[in-house]
């Protein structure tokens, strides 16, 4: 866990509710310093690895219920990079496992699959200047690239993460899919995760850090508490990216 917050110093800004966010960063001081984990950030690059990702992952139509296309596609993915227990559960969910070395507390970090745009939608690509705009680019395609690109960081640069990391594709977590695939997901490792993040594509340039109960939108239940606890930033539906703003 603390070796992935040294990524979100280098690229973002942190906004929350809590008042003492310096106590937070307290434990990152010890990965600035870490050779493996700068060599890990440091292969972010530009980001255009990233956006290069996520075009390919945005150009496989993924509409809440009928995510299996790119969900068969991330777990492909997952084994070229080497993911222990890498699988597809029966919502249609992807894991994967970077094991860790000492047993520490596990993370979750997921990014969902499906996309608001309905089957038939036309996913042409287009480009002005530095920017590239597509339907489900920004929300949810970077996100699920961000997914990715930080297990292939990690492993590349040999991080000594504690605990285990579960990296999740999940599906339904667009409007009517109501988080079913973060339920899911969370029924499923909740006995083994201490903490969790959300990527979402639209801003990657932002941590909101906060700490609220919740499961679905407007309702209230266990399974759905950690997806609170969740950094998460979205914006628009229909993106862009930007290999050298970094935003989507």
């Amino acid at each position: 866990m603390q070796s992935f917050a040294l990524f979100a110093v280098k690229y973002t800004r942190i906004v929350g509710r809590d008042r003492d966010m310096e106590s937070h960063m307290k434990p990152i001081d010890h990965w600035m310093n870490d050779p493996s984990a700068r060599a890990a950030a440091a292969s972010f690059g530009d980001g255009s690895a990233i956006v290069e990702t996520a075009i390919a992952i945005q150009q496989i139509p993924a509409p809440t219920f009928d995510e299996a296309r790119r969900s068969a596609e991330v777990a492909e993915r997952m084994r070229a990079l080497g993911l222990a227990d890498v699988r597809i559960d029966t919502v249609g969910n992807v894991y994967g496992r970077r094991p860790g070395h000492t047993g520490g507390p596990r993370l979750l970090i997921a990014a969902h699959l499906d996309t608001v745009f309905p089957a038939g939608t036309d996913l042409a690509i287009r480009y002005e200047g530095a920017r590239i705009y597509g339907p489900g680019l920004g929300d949810n395609s970077m996100g699920v690239a961000a997914l990715l690109h930080l297990a292939y960081a990690l492993g590349q640069a040999d991080v000594a993460n504690a605990g285990d990391i579960w990296f999740v594709g999940n599906v339904g977590e667009e409007g009517l899919g109501d988080l079913r695939g973060m339920r899911a997901a969370v029924d499923t490792l909740g006995d083994r995760i201490g903490a969790a993040i959300a990527l979402e594509g639209c801003e990657p340039g932002r941590i909101i850090h906060a700490g609220r109960r919740c499961g679905s939108w407007g309702s209230t239940n266990s399974s759905g508490s950690m997806m609170c606890g969740a950094a998460r930033s979205s914006t628009s539906r229909s993106a862009s990216a930007s290999p050298t703003s970094r935003k989507s």
